[in-house]
């Protein structure tokens, strides 16, 4: 059976597809015309019911019940939804439904030979760049032919002998499936379908070939089944160029548009909106300003957008300067300040992360240092703020002098009474004594002016509270401590000449079962143990030789450090000149005292024979602390008896007496008011300062 159908079959979509950004006019359609066939969009130069609302007769299109009717004879098949005519590309997008030639297995062929006629001398063409002639089948040949008067005739084959899956891939291969192009201008086309061999030897799997122009931008190979039967066959689409006839010498295009001549083998012309405009360029209006701030993807504005016929204007923002529309150069006031907040909020947050870090620092500093320890024991603990305040951020002016494991500073008054106390949160632990405000032994012994240097009295007490606080430290510390540097410039005198006992910096704790331990020399050249920096071993006896050094400067003025020595005779040794002078009865020789009666010189002679016995050579020949103490104190009271017949000088004796007893009976009683003793607690080599407090 054979069916030749002159009139196509067409589904026109048409709907007004114009530049993305539009200002839509108040209508697509001429004054007085409908603008809708059902729920279907019919835009100028396009018309419905009469000729005056299209361009030409060419644009008029009927709507009937059933649909639209292209021209006057040619049936339109309109689907629900339409997204059809795009006025712009002047294009019109049909479906088509498409030839195919059908077998059984008696042999029986059942085709339609598609012939299509767009009316001659129209505004309408097939598009030659849009469309392509395609066929589909595994024994097909199909043909393609314009109308005689063109002279035109073209095909292509595809052959097959099983089935071909499409859904791997989407282009015609030529198996199962090929394509070739139309030559453009064309208005008429007829479509041919043969077969080689009635599909007999592929009939269990392609009982049809199909041949059909079709849209290349919409057509899908991969949803193409060689199976389907032409019922069920979805029309293809199909794409239709056109042009207004005439020439732009004599246009009719809308204001704000402008006229191009077709560049099809068709002679006419196309209109589109002016830049900056967009809509219908075939009304008179049609054309309306596009606002381009408010597509800002399509329309770049790197600062303030202000619209303008057929513009726009585009303005860097405060503090950039350049071209809006391509880049602006400089900072944006926003992001200047964006990154001066980054910036505040950064050294805020480094601030208060260093903090943080310190107070993490200073906890673990203060749990390293035995902290938890010591805050159970009744030792005052003060914080390294309040250290940093007493001593102005530990200011130079406040530097008193550098102890031998650190500095020591003059801190402000505090309510802090005689307490000695730790500070803890620092890398390494500092200590706080009272200050004691009468400048050092070594100042005195060297100052001619002082009380000190006239009154042979003062030094023998000086000499008496020093031996008391050393023989404290051996022997009433518990745990003992060993000073290990002892000297006059760590002899503190406070306004009445009583003497104190500072800077352990360099002190080392005994334990119970040892008189020794092994450590690293440490301590002032000139006071040290010979033995002590020979062996290495520090004992108790170490202290007594430095504490011998210190009555040897009591009773001479010499200074025993390297630096005291004379400028003539550096290599001098003072330890070995006092000697012999004690030795040799030339004591007199070398006193820098003036001495006030028997009772006097012997009182010094004893001194210095004890002395003499600390500065031993052997640790072993030397007197304790406390042998040291009750020795003074006897020749101190010898003194007394030979003075007792003299009233003047008795009352003044006894009351300086009195006023030592009561000193040594207070530190027998309770260790709680002497100045030295909390150190005892630490490990002194860890101490990195001292601070005082007045």
């Amino acid at each position: 059976m054979k069916m030749k159908m002159v009139v196509p079959r067409l589904v026109l979509w048409l709907a007004t597809a114009t530049a993305a950004a539009t200002t839509e006019s108040s209508s697509d359609v001429k004054p007085g015309c409908k603008d809708y066939c059902g729920n279907i969009i019919v835009p100028y130069p396009f018309g419905i019911y009469e000729e005056k609302c299209a361009w030409d007769k060419d644009f008029l299109l009927s709507c009937t019940a059933t649909g639209l009717l292209l021209g006057a004879n040619i049936p339109v098949d309109v689907p629900p939804v339409l997204d059809g005519a795009r006025i712009t590309e002047a294009t019109l997008v049909v479906t088509i439904h498409p030839a195919y030639d059908c077998y059984d297995e008696l042999g029986s062929a059942d085709y339609f030979d598609q012939a299509i006629e767009l009316v001659e001398n129209s505004s309408f063409t097939f598009s030659d760049s849009r469309n392509k002639f395609t066929a589909l089948g595994c024994d097909t040949m199909a043909y393609v032919m314009g109308p005689k008067a063109q002279l035109y005739a073209s095909g292509c084959s595809t052959f097959c002998d099983k089935p071909v899956n499409f859904a791997q891939s989407n282009s015609c291969s030529g198996v199962g499936c090929c394509q070739t192009s139309i030559p453009a201008g064309l208005h008429t086309l007829n479509i041919t379908l043969r077969s080689s061999g009635n599909h007999s030897r592929i009939l269990w799997f392609n009982k049809c070939s199909y041949a059909f122009l079709v849209d290349t931008d919409s057509f899908h190979l991969s949803k193409m089944n060689l199976s389907d039967d032409p019922q069920i066959f979805v029309d293809p689409p199909v794409v239709l160029d056109w042009v207004i006839k005439g020439n732009c010498s004599r246009h009719d295009c809308g204001q704000k548009s402008i006229c191009k001549d077709s560049n099809t083998t068709r002679s006419g012309y196309l209109c589109s909106c002016e830049q900056g405009y967009a809509g219908n360029p075939y009304l008179p209006n049609g054309c309306q300003d596009i606002n381009e701030c408010e597509d800002p993807k399509t329309y770049t504005c790197q600062g303030t957008c202000k619209n303008t016929a057929g513009n726009y204007t585009c303005s860097c923002p405060l503090g950039m300067h350049g071209n809006g529309k391509v880049a602006c150069q400089g900072f944006r006031v926003t992001t200047f300040a964006a990154v001066i907040g980054a910036v505040v909020i950064a050294v805020v947050a480094c601030i208060l992360i260093f903090i943080e870090w310190k107070k993490l620092a200073r906890h673990k500093n203060f749990k390293k240092n035995g902290g938890l320890l010591l805050k159970r024991q009744r030792i005052k603990l003060f914080t390294e703020a309040e250290l940093k305040k007493a001593t102005n951020n530990y200011d130079r002016s406040r530097l008193l002098g550098r102890g031998g494991s650190g500095h020591v500073y003059k801190g402000q008054p505090c309510q802090c009474g005689e307490a000695l106390g730790l500070c803890l949160e620092t890398p390494v632990t500092m200590l706080v004594y009272e200050f004691v405000s009468n400048g050092t032994l070594f100042q005195h012994i060297h100052d001619p002016n002082s009380e000190i240097v006239r009154s042979w009295k003062l030094r023998l007490r000086i000499a008496i509270e020093t031996a008391g606080a050393l023989k404290y430290l051996h022997s009433l510390a518990d745990p003992p401590v060993i000073h290990r540097d002892v000297k006059s410039t760590n002899i503190l005198l406070d306004n009445k000449h009583a003497a104190k006992v500072a800077d352990f910096g360099t002190s080392v704790l005994i334990p119970l079962d040892q008189t020794a331990i092994n450590t690293k020399i440490a301590g002032t050249l000139g006071y040290l143990d010979p033995e002590y920096m020979q062996t290495g071993n520090l004992t108790a006896k170490s202290d007594v030789y430095s504490f011998g050094v210190v009555v040897m400067e009591l009773l001479t003025g010499w200074n025993p450090t390297p630096g005291g020595r004379s400028v003539d005779d550096p290599n001098r040794n003072i330890i070995h000149d006092f000697l012999c002078a004690v030795e040799t009865n030339r004591l007199s020789d070398i006193l820098n005292i003036s001495i006030n009666g028997e009772a006097e010189r012997k009182q010094i002679e004893g001194v210095a024979e004890l002395a003499k016995r600390c500065l031993s050579g052997s640790g072993v020949a030397r007197p304790t602390m406390q042998q040291v103490e009750d020795e003074l104190k006897g020749m101190q009271r010898e003194a007394e008896n030979l003075l007792a017949g003299e009233s003047e000088t008795g009352e003044e004796t006894q009351s300086l007496l009195s006023e030592i007893e009561g000193r040594s009976s207070e530190k027998d009683e309770s260790h709680s008011h002497t100045h030295y003793v909390t150190a005892f607690d630490i490990q002194p080599q860890e101490v990195s300062g001292v601070i005082i407090f007045p």
